[in-house]
């Protein structure tokens, strides 16, 4: 039911971006008050696809590392560690085997009152209190060993072990996905910002030639790019957060160092891949030239 929900919110995250981007055009056109804000808005309207494949990449990771960060193993602090073992003796000589068992125990180890016991069939199982420490709980183990070498002693730590050790494979497995994406997301932002300004370069150099400053024109570009990257990429982290809280056990301070890295490397990445194509944007405006028409 997870895997269902997070692709089926993967997917409208996805449809919904160039509808999103276009929204954004509309509201930037309608109320900018500088030449770059509104160039940025009609260009979001012009080919709201495109300004979405841009920051695609950094969204979708972004809701990932938002679901992720709320995940973390039921590991609470807990002051002590339950041991069980199975003794194999009739109920009514229990007693016995607790005499023998308290008076074997190390001083960080209490036995439990009976009250805690539990019985199935002819075997009384016994629990001991140990600290939450590893070579207290060993020593304890391989005592309570001798008891009933057919049914090894478990600890409540146990359970809490492998349920972490899962939870790390999970998120050092995401993060691994993650630093990709973030790379990938970053060659796509830089790819599309050449691309949309070959594709422009006849605007580009008519603006040139009507006046307007380069300066004006990089701002609208990473405009174009960081609205879009701001509302989209928020909302998808604020979406993955969302659908991570039901979830949750406890603050995952891992999980939020993740998020923060990856919204940091994302818009940095950004800003980068934008900037790279400055060069070319000079280029293009240098080399203009009028035309007949």
């Amino acid at each position: 039911m997870i895997l269902v929900m997070l692709g089926a919110t993967f997917v409208a995250i996805n449809y919904a971006g160039p509808w999103v981007v276009r929204l954004i055009g509309v509201i930037l056109s309608s109320t900018s008050r500088r030449a770059s804000t509104l160039l940025a808005g009609r260009r979001l309207l012009d080919d709201p696809r495109s300004a979405w494949r841009t920051v695609a990449g950094v969204s979708m990771t972004g809701f990932v590392a938002g679901f992720i960060a709320m995940l973390a193993p039921t590991m609470s602090g807990a002051e002590s560690e339950v041991v069980t073992v199975s003794v194999g003796v009739p109920a009514e000589t229990s007693d016995d085997a607790r005499s023998e068992i308290a008076e074997s125990l190390p001083t960080n180890a209490t036995l439990l009152p009976p009250d805690h016991e539990s019985g199935e069939g002819e075997l009384t199982f016994i629990h001991v209190d140990v600290e939450p420490d590893a070579a207290l709980v060993d020593e304890v183990r391989t005592l309570l060993a001798g008891w009933s070498p057919a049914s090894p002693p478990f600890a409540t730590s146990d359970g809490r072990t492998s349920e972490a050790l899962l939870f790390t494979d999970i998120r050092v497995g995401v993060t691994v996905v993650m630093s990709v994406s973030i790379v990938i997301a970053m060659v796509s932002a830089a790819i599309s910002g050449a691309s949309s300004v070959l594709d422009r370069r006849r605007t580009y150099a008519l603006l040139h030639l009507s006046g307007t400053p380069m300066g004006v024109l990089n701002r609208a570009r990473l405009a174009e790019t960081m609205w879009p990257l701001a509302i989209m990429g928020g909302g998808s982290i604020g979406t993955g957060v969302i659908l991570g809280l039901p979830i949750a056990s406890e603050f995952n301070a891992v999980g939020v160092t993740t998020l923060l890295a990856t919204i940091g490397l994302g818009v940095v990445g950004v800003i980068a891949a934008s900037a790279i194509s400055r060069p070319l944007l000079r280029s293009v405006m240098l080399n203009a030239s009028p035309r007949p028409d």
